[in-house]
């Protein structure tokens, strides 16, 4: 049952990267009127497809957490090589989505090897009366997603409509600064939500105790 549930979890994914590509590439071409601001957000959004079989939300239900941490920094890590020694000039901008993509597709790849080294070949299914169940359940969490990433994106897409590409890059560039400070959060975070489910499903008080000292660290930092 529980392998079914992958098959269609990876099958609605795959049906939600294809539909959400669709979309960019149909508000780029109406929004965007420059040439090479269409191709980058396109050729980025070709990541949706390697990102759909990205299975470290399996891996971290059954808390394997060195084969998720072996993946986050195999993505990065040939992203940084591959732009450090072959971006050279502007004309070079079109390599870096690809760069991503490549970073992207080679860590989900590890995943995948590693499944089927551990459980066998993976099959993709497509059953409609599951997905509905699924997304209902995935709503609240993908709401709250959905929310997160419209704070976080906002601010450049409004300096992009009201100032220049050079705003835009300078904000970037201090954004991520933030976002470096804020990955110890990151990292509880992924440690603590497969414990808490696993406590759930065992021991209440536990669960509770876990939540308590969590709110305290999380204060803290």
């Amino acid at each position: 049952m529980a392998f079914e549930l992958l098959n269609n979890i990876l099958g609605l994914r795959l049906f939600l990267a294809l539909t959400i590509f669709g979309l960019v590439i149909l508000l780029t071409f109406i929004v965007y009127k420059f040439q090479t601001i269409k191709s980058l957000i396109i050729i980025y959004h070709l990541s949706l497809f390697p990102f759909a079989f990205y299975l470290d939300w399996f891996f971290q239900g059954l808390e394997s957490m060195e084969y998720i941490g072996f993946a986050k920094v195999i993505n990065p890590l040939i992203y940084l090589i591959l732009v450090m020694f072959l971006v050279r000039t502007p004309d070079h901008i079109n390599l870096i989505p690809i760069f991503w993509f490549s970073g992207v597709a080679t860590s989900t790849l590890f995943l995948l090897l590693v499944y089927m080294t551990r459980f066998g070949k993976l099959k993709i299914s497509f059953r409609l009366d599951l997905w509905q169940g699924l997304l209902r359940l995935a709503l609240p969490v993908g709401l709250g997603t959905i929310c997160a990433e419209i704070a976080r994106n906002f601010p450049i897409v409004t300096i992009g409509f009201i100032k220049d590409d050079i705003s835009v890059g300078n904000y970037s560039a201090a954004q991520k600064l933030v976002y470096l400070a804020l990955i110890i959060d990151r990292i509880f975070f992924v440690v603590l939500l497969p414990a808490a489910t696993r406590y759930f499903n065992e021991n209440i008080e536990k669960l509770k105790d876990l939540l308590k000292r969590s709110a305290r660290v999380i204060t803290m930092l």
